[in-house]
Order: C-alpha cells, then structure tokens, then sequence
C-alpha cells in the first residue's frame, strides 16, 4: 500500500511539472557559493526576504496554525471520502480541518463513561476497541487512512501512556495505516507526578512504521499564543513532508513572527 494517496500523488505530479518549481530546483542543485562554488547558478528571479528563513530541522514544516497542518495531511495521505479513526468523544474543530476541503472524514472509536471488564478507568481506549472500530468502518465501506491522536487528549484531558502509544504504533502498523499524534497539550500538564510521553521521545528504530507517524504542535495552547498562527508538523517520511511542503504557498507565516518566535524561544533567560 502506498504512503500517499491519489490526491497526494496529484499533487507530486502537479509540482514535479510546474516550471516555477522546476527553476527553483536547478538553483537549489548548483546553488553559488564564493568559495566552495563560484560557478554555480545565483538566483535573480526572486525578491527573497533573508529573515524569512526558517532555522529548522530538515523533518519539520512550519504553517499558519495547526487546522492548516491537519488539511495538508488529510490532502497528502488521503483521498476523498476516506476517515480519520479517532477516540470519541473528540476535538469537534477536527471535522472542519479533514472534511471542509480535504473531505476527509471523521470515524468514531466509541469509549465508554462506564468501566469495562478488564478496564481501569473510563473512556479508556484500548487495542480492542481500536480493532473493533476498524471493522465497522470496512464492514460500511470506508477506506481508513490514519489514526488521529490528541495526546493530552481534548476533551476528556487523557494522558496516553508510553505502552498504549506503542500499541498505537504496531496496530497501525499492523493495518498499513498512518498515524497522527496532535501533540499541542504536551506542556499544559500540572498535576504534579505526570509526565505526557511525546512521539518525539522514541528513537527512529523504535517507531514500527516511520514513514507514517507524524506529529503536530502549535504554540495557541502551550504559549497561550491563538492570534499567532503558527503551527507545526514533523515528520519521518521524506516523501510525506515533500508533498505537504507542496501545499505550503497556501499556509505561510510572515517573516516577522518566525523572527519574534525565534528570539523568544532563544531567550530563556527571562520569564514569558
């Protein structure tokens, strides 16, 4: 089974064709530089703005909020008509971000108020209903293409253990299915003595399926920071991040954000 979807490879086609993106390819390729290549090419062609320059990892992709992160990845793994599995009750904003224009759909994977058998807590989300969810979608026809977890969850405030995130992992593995861990309530933890475990946390090797785990963060809950846009996906799939990278001329911050966020992660000297 593929990593992307028919709609991801559309979009890979389109910008494999489009001569703006051809150019800025060969710059990239035989870029000038005065000592280690003075015979390459430097690019007249465009009005850059050098503070726009993002100092990031090669695994990460910056956007104007976390709802532009999610509908770049519905469009990049999904077709239209597929779903999204997620523990319900959930975010409702999801439905707006997968279905509005990525039409990608939300399917439920029901916890219960009441503790089960072999259950410790309510709304408790096992491997069992995972599976179980999974084969109402086939049995009426519906193409999953991804688990999406919120981790803190939103809104029952669940924090997944490291043993159910690798149980997670391997079910999703186990289905050819990606997996998306909504990670934006990672630091809003204060009861004392928890500690959220991030995906971040697991060494590539670890990851059953790397090419499709991804992860989301924005600074609007951590930070306290909504007006700001600023959203964040990273990812182990180069071919993934390629395509979502594709759709970015749409999700852009301005310069001036990426530089104050810059400085004020940088200074932590001082209180925020």
């Amino acid at each position: 089974m593929p990593v992307l979807s028919k709609t991801g490879l559309h979009i890979k086609a389109t910008m494999d064709e489009d001569l703006l993106g051809e150019g800025f390819e060969k710059v990239n390729r035989n870029l000038y530089n005065k000592h280690t290549n003075p015979m390459g090419i430097i690019n007249l062609g465009t009005a850059e703005n050098k503070l726009m320059f993002d100092v990031l990892s090669k695994k990460m992709v910056v956007m104007n909020g976390c709802g532009s992160v999610i509908e770049t990845i519905a469009f990049a793994i999904c077709d239209a008509g597929d779903a999204f599995m997620t523990p319900s009750p959930y975010y409702g904003g999801i439905m707006q971000d997968s279905i509005l224009r990525a039409k990608v759909n939300i399917h439920p994977v029901h916890l219960h108020s009441e503790i089960k058998e072999n259950e410790t807590k309510p709304y408790q989300l096992t491997v069992e209903k995972l599976e179980k969810s999974l084969e109402e979608a086939k049995a009426k026809g519906i193409n999953i293409c991804g688990l999406f977890l919120v981790n803190p969850h939103n809104p029952l405030g669940e924090i997944y253990s490291t043993e159910l995130i690798k149980d997670c992992l391997q079910f999703c593995h186990k289905h050819s299915i990606h997996i998306i861990f909504d990670e934006i309530y990672l630091t809003s933890v204060f009861k004392e003595g928890v500690q959220p475990t991030s995906i971040l946390q697991f060494k590539p090797e670890d990851i059953p399926d790397p090419e499709r785990t991804h992860l989301i963060w924005g600074f609007s809950k951590d930070f306290a920071m909504s007006g700001m846009r600023v959203g964040i996906y990273y990812g182990f799939s180069d071919v993934v991040r390629q395509q979502i990278v594709n759709q970015c001329c749409f999700t852009g911050i301005p310069g001036f954000i990426q530089v104050m966020l810059s400085k004020m992660l940088k200074d932590k000297g001082r209180s925020i």
